[in-house]
């Protein structure tokens, strides 16, 4: 799927990436490594293409408002 890199949250060695699908109103969220985000010259603006392999996706539950890893609409 064609994406939009909207946000990435650095923590240190690891970095919350935030992409939206092209074409739609949906949004997913990513947690990699610092260095992948790097090596794959991820920044707000870049386009990327997302692929999920249904065998490899795993739910988490909500996080708290006050978990820094979540993103903060103001």
């Amino acid at each position: 799927m064609p994406a939009i890199v909207e946000k990435i949250s650095n923590l240190g060695q690891i970095a919350v990436i935030q992409f939206r699908i092209q074409n739609g109103e949906n949004t997913i969220e990513w947690e990699a490594s610092s260095a992948e985000v790097k090596r794959l010259r991820m920044e707000p603006g870049g386009q990327m293409h997302v692929e999920l392999d249904g065998k490899q996706i795993h739910i988490m539950p909500f996080r708290p408002i006050n978990d820094p890893r979540r993103f903060v609409d103001h």
